[in-house]
C-alpha cells in the first residue's frame, strides 16, 4: 500500500510508530504503527471487539493526543484499527501536520 496516498479511510495516513497508552478493563501499553487524522492501527495483544469504545493517549513529536475511539477492525494476535471519534481541531492540526511533513 502507498502510505502517501489516500485508501479507503479518506484520509493519508503514514507510518508512525509510538507508545499507545490504552484505557479500558485495564492500562495497557501498546503501539500505534499507523496514524491518520481519522484513525491508527494500534499493535496490541489485547484486542476489543469491533464496535467498542475507548479512550488512549499517544505523543507526537510536539503534542500528546488524548482521544476516544472506536475499533473498526481486529487482526487477532496482531492489533486493532480504530476510527477516531472526538479528535479536538488542534489535535487534528497536529496530525494533519505530521503527516504532511512526512509525505512531502
Amino acid at each position: 500500500m502507498d502510505y502517501r496516498g489516500e485508501d479507503r479511510r479518506g484520509e493519508p495516513r503514514i507510518p508512525y510508530v509510538t507508545e499507545a497508552f490504552v484505557e479500558h478493563t485495564r492500562r495497557a501499553s501498546d503501539r500505534i504503527s499507523d496514524l491518520s487524522a481519522n484513525g491508527a492501527f494500534i499493535e496490541t495483544m489485547n484486542g476489543l471487539p469491533v464496535g467498542s469504545r475507548f479512550t488512549f493517549s499517544f505523543h507526537l513529536p510536539e503534542a500528546e493526543i488524548r482521544v476516544s475511539a472506536e475499533v473498526r477492525y481486529n487482526m487477532a494476535q496482531i492489533g486493532t484499527g480504530v476510527r477516531f471519534l472526538d479528535l479536538s481541531d488542534e489535535a487534528r492540526s497536529s496530525i494533519d501536520g505530521l503527516v504532511r511533513e512526512r509525505t512531502s
